[in-house]
C-alpha cells in the first residue's frame, strides 16, 4: 500500500466513479483502475461494488476511508512543510 493508492482510493470513494476520480486527480482512468486493482489485491478484500451508476464502497472500504482521511491530511501537511524548505 502506498500513498498514491490511498489518494486514488479516496478520490474514487468521494467521486463514486473511476472516471470522475481520474479527472479530479488529473490522471488516466487506467491509472486509477490499476491502482484500485493492486490495492484490492494487497488488502485481499473487495473495496467497491461496481454497477451501472458507478462504484459504491464496501463496508471495509468505508472503514478504510475513515482511516485514510486523516493520513491524507497529514501527508498533505508534510508536503507543504517540505515545499517551504
Amino acid at each position: 500500500m502506498n500513498i498514491k493508492q490511498i489518494q486514488y482510493f479516496a478520490a474514487v470513494v468521494e467521486h463514486g466513479s473511476l472516471s470522475a476520480a481520474a479527472k479530479s486527480r488529473r490522471v488516466t482512468v487506467q491509472a486509477i483502475s490499476k491502482s484500485m486493482a493492486d490495492l484490492e489485491s494487497e488488502v485481499r478484500c473487495d473495496l467497491f461494488v461496481r454497477n451501472n451508476q458507478g462504484m459504491r464502497p464496501t463496508a471495509f472500504a468505508e472503514a478504510l476511508y475513515e482511516q485514510a482521511v486523516p493520513v491524507l491530511a497529514r501527508f498533505s501537511e508534510l508536503e507543504e512543510f517540505a515545499a517551504r524548505c
